[in-house]
């Protein structure tokens, strides 16, 4: 089955690039779960830091919540779909391509999804990452929050559409 191009191009003078390690070496699945959980908790989980990313293309900003980083890790197949998730505050400010999507649940607070896009590459692996930003029916009114959205979810395919192969998770 052929898999499904982007809407983005792998741009390599803009990708976040990392080495595969920044957690650690030689980690096992469930190893790298507890380290990326803690990682995000003390880097750039709002609530624990405070921290929001602009994202430099649309002028407005996000705030990653662990409930995102859960949603992400529920996608994951290999580590490197894993350690995307360290890159995520620079995927976030270098994204690019945005589009709206209606939101697939019934939900009242959520007025709609934008899509996003940004190159990574993790060693010599290139990807595209894809990242889902939940806009709420308040954060489109003008005051207290207007620019704000929350990350939901991200997934990394290679440029051609294809997603990351290598040992999975789950048999």
């Amino acid at each position: 089955m052929m898999a499904k191009p982007l809407r983005y191009g792998y741009d390599e003078t803009n990708a976040v690039t990392l080495t595969g390690n920044e957690l650690g070496e030689g980690l096992s699945f469930e190893e790298l779960f507890g380290k990326i959980k803690q990682y995000a908790r003390e880097n750039f989980v709002y609530h624990n830091t405070n921290k929001e990313f602009e994202i430099k293309s649309r002028g407005y900003k996000v705030r990653i919540t662990m409930e995102g980083i859960r949603h992400t890790l529920g996608y994951v197949k290999t580590k490197d779909d894993i350690y995307a998730l360290v890159a995520l505050p620079l995927l976030l400010e270098r994204a690019e391509n945005h589009r709206k999507e209606k939101s697939r649940k019934e939900r009242k607070n959520i007025d709609h999804i934008e899509i996003c896009y940004a190159s990574l590459k993790i060693g010599n692996r290139e990807y595209i990452a894809e990242m889902a930003i939940l806009v709420e029916n308040e954060r489109k009114k003008e005051g207290s929050l207007s620019n704000v959205r929350f990350f939901h979810h991200q997934k990394i395919a290679g440029p051609d559409g294809q997603r990351p192969t290598g040992p999975t998770r789950r048999p």
